[in-house]
């Protein structure tokens, strides 16, 4: 159980800081959805 609270502290703690750089957290959304897309036609 100490386990899975420490992940909720740490995934709290993550969504905090990316709350403060909400461009950063945009710019590294859109870089993983181009990312996927690429690979996505890599396969097709």
């Amino acid at each position: 159980m100490n386990e899975a609270r420490l992940f909720v502290r740490y995934a709290a703690a993550s969504i905090r800081a990316q709350a403060q750089y909400p461009a950063s957290t945009a710019m590294l959304a859109i870089g993983q959805c181009l990312a996927t897309g690429v690979e996505v036609v890599g396969i097709w």
